[in-house]
């Protein structure tokens, strides 16, 4: 037999997680936990395609269709720039080509007004993406900022601290000084924190927040300690920062950090991220994954470099199947598509939502 794309089912969820921890640094967002979590935010359809060889799966492409009275899009992966895109592990061209051109009929096939890949940092082959789907080049680009953690040894603390810059190292003792007290806490106290904190910032900053059903879905989804935690930095018995880590195979998801404004010299996301990150070495962890950081963002990107960051470039690829999407307004593509990469923004025409009917 030669190369067949399915569509994962459940006879074949095992097949497909064994093979996701194949790779070393296997990401969270292809996994069946993450898959639980978008269907739990999103109305749509989850569609993770299978590149068989003699029922060996040999690449896999997660994806989700999310529909709208815009129409629909097929993304890879939705909810605030998730990672997807084709995962393959020996540069089988062939594998590209079923699982990309499966994606694209599958998009046609849905009528889709749009379609999105958006790569893992560890998987992208700008030149398969392009020459596969007959693109002039990608929509757009992130940075993915990735610390490698030490393997445990007996002075964790001090080997962290060496590979930090010295303004890290001084914001961490800075932190320390202030008295403050870190710890681990997944309970309904943190996490009410974390969610109402979190929008303040975002509103502060002009940024989308996470909606409410993201806070109330994953502690269903995920386990605390091993698949998540939320760590809490207090001052005399207040808590004043937070941050959630997602957990899987050898990677740590810097996921969501709130900090309360009026306590920001206090440094205390500094002290939970190092405490956080010895622990991580301390229980085996090998990545952590800062996420990716936009071309415009110099002054994040240079916050994160100073935690020793290596730097693993990925791209979005969009194509739009109907320009009829492009007549309508950020304001209206947001809305129909929350959270999902649908079309650059820069394409839209600029219009105020109220002037359709």
């Amino acid at each position: 037999m030669g190369l067949t794309v399915e569509k994962l089912t459940e006879r074949r969820e095992h097949l497909y997680e064994a093979f996701l921890l194949q790779d070393d640094a296997a990401l969270l967002y292809s996994s069946l936990l993450y898959r639980r979590l978008i269907k739990r935010l999103y109305e749509g359809e989850d569609h993770y395609l299978l590149a068989l060889e003699d029922g060996v799966i040999r690449g896999v492409l997660p994806a989700f269709l999310m529909k709208s009275r815009l129409g629909n899009s097929l993304i890879s992966l939705p909810f605030f720039g998730s990672n997807g895109g084709v995962i393959e592990y020996e540069g089988n061209r062939q594998v590209w080509f079923g699982l990309l051109n499966a994606f694209r009929a599958l998009a046609e096939k849905k009528k889709c007004v749009t379609y999105t890949l958006i790569a893992s940092p560890f998987h992208d082959r700008p030149q398969w993406y392009e020459s596969i789907l007959g693109m002039a080049g990608p929509s757009d680009s992130r940075t993915g900022q990735i610390s490698m953690l030490p393997a445990p040894g007996e002075d964790i603390a001090g080997t962290l601290l060496a590979g930090f810059y010295p303004f890290t190292r001084r914001m961490i003792r800075k932190a320390e000084k202030n008295g403050l007290l870190v710890k681990q806490q997944n309970d309904t106290e943190s996490l009410e924190f974390l969610q109402t904190v979190h929008r303040e910032n975002m509103r502060r900053k002009g940024g989308e927040f996470k909606p409410a059903d993201f806070f109330s879905s994953f502690p269903l989804i995920f386990r605390p300690e091993k698949d998540y935690n939320i760590w809490v930095a207090r001052k005399g018995g207040t808590i004043v920062a937070a941050l959630l880590l997602f957990y899987y195979h050898n990677t740590v998801e810097y996921y969501l950090p709130a900090l309360l404004h009026r306590h920001r010299s206090l440094q205390a996301q500094s002290l939970i991220i190092y405490r956080a990150m010895a622990d991580a070495v301390s229980r085996g962890y090998r990545y952590w994954n800062w996420g990716g950081t936009w071309p415009s963002q110099k002054g994040v990107y240079d916050y994160k470099k100073k935690w020793n960051t290596r730097d693993y470039p990925y791209h979005y690829y969009n194509r739009v199947l109907d320009p009829r999407i492009l007549e309508y307004s950020v304001e209206e593509v947001r809305s129909a598509f929350p959270h999902g990469y649908v079309v650059p923004f820069s394409q839209l025409r600029e219009q105020e939502s109220s002037s359709r009917p």
